[in-house]
């Protein structure tokens, strides 16, 4: 869902020729679009490119940086369905009101609630560290 908003964002500011965060808006694209398949951006690069508002040199380190770093970690591709995306707001909203900690680890408590209740509402969601099992996440 990220992804369409930051594209919507960059459409915006080159169709107004606001340079002030395309930086940022650049690297968020290729960072959301690159969190579960690799893609390598290319139209996006080019119509950034081709919009001169980005010096060159910025955005050529800017994407090899993140073409660099593509899908360090790995993430359930359930992720990207219908199902799971037309309840997780909902998901995440129970999880923020009945998780009991916070802090250094947290991420495994919120892990299983979010587990538990997708699989309420019938989604078998494995969490980053099933994904990722040579990862320490704290």
């Amino acid at each position: 869902l990220a992804t369409s908003a930051y594209e919507k964002a960059l459409d915006i500011a080159l169709e107004l020729k606001i340079d002030d965060h395309l930086r940022y808006i650049f690297f968020e694209i290729l960072r959301s679009r690159n969190h579960y398949i690799d893609d390598d951006c290319v139209e996006i690069y080019k119509k950034v490119k081709d919009s001169g508002l980005l010096d060159n040199k910025v955005l050529e380190k800017v994407y090899q940086d993140r073409m660099s770093r593509r899908r360090n970690l790995n993430a359930d591709p359930i992720e990207m369905s219908e199902e799971y995306l037309a309840v997780i707001d909902e998901v995440e909203e129970k999880i923020k009101k009945n998780r009991k900690h916070s802090g250094m680890g947290s991420c495994y408590e919120c892990w299983l609630l979010k587990e538990e209740y997708l699989l309420e509402k019938g989604i078998r969601w494995k969490s980053p560290d099933i994904m990722n099992p040579r990862v320490m996440f704290d």
